[in-house]
């Protein structure tokens, strides 16, 4: 791990902590956000946190800053294991699977029949099987990574605090103290 990763990982933490609220309103909002990053609503996680970390009187940074778990690098393999997972849950077919559906569809439209309205409704069919899929291991994915966000959280928000409280009451007495 090299010297910049352990930077932005301290900075990011750093600025999740340092949030003015309540230590359990920070850690129900980065809870929030981690849970919205696995769902498979692209471009509106932050919107969706937002919106969610209001309805449950979290801190609405925290949970936006939290989505990021799902940022343009990790968002591939993280929605892969949330396919994957949905579809093993919810017992849609594996990817495959859908792979060869969707070049049977693609020889039957450049074959002899070339019925597009059977390539389209099978596409749609396929798509309903992703998105499904997508959505229900997102779900399971999101609320066992929120259940374990929200402890780690809590207790780094506490810890901080009480840490930055011993650190002002010690200059605080060190300021009063008189010189020798």
């Amino acid at each position: 791990m090299n010297r910049l990763d352990r930077n932005w990982r301290s900075r990011f933490l750093r600025t999740i902590v340092t949030l003015r609220n309540s230590p359990e309103a920070i850690a129900r909002g980065a809870a929030v956000g981690v849970c919205i990053a696995f769902l498979p609503v692209f471009g509106f996680q932050m919107i969706a946190a937002a919106i969610l970390a209001t309805a449950l009187k979290a801190n609405r940074p925290a949970a936006i800053l939290a989505t990021w778990v799902s940022n343009p690098l990790t968002m591939p393999p993280l929605f892969l294991f949330t396919y994957r997972l949905g579809s093993a849950f919810v017992g849609q077919p594996t990817s495959s699977l859908i792979s060869q559906r969707l070049l049977d569809l693609l020889q039957n439209l450049t074959g002899p029949s070339r019925d597009v309205r059977e390539f389209l409704n099978g596409v749609a069919n396929l798509g309903s099987h992703i998105v499904l899929s997508l959505v229900a291991g997102g779900l399971i994915a999101g609320l066992a990574a929120a259940a374990l966000c929200y402890p780690a959280s809590l207790w780094l928000g506490r810890r901080f605090r009480t840490y930055r409280e011993r650190r002002r009451s010690r200059f605080s007495r060190q300021r009063n103290t008189p010189p020798k």
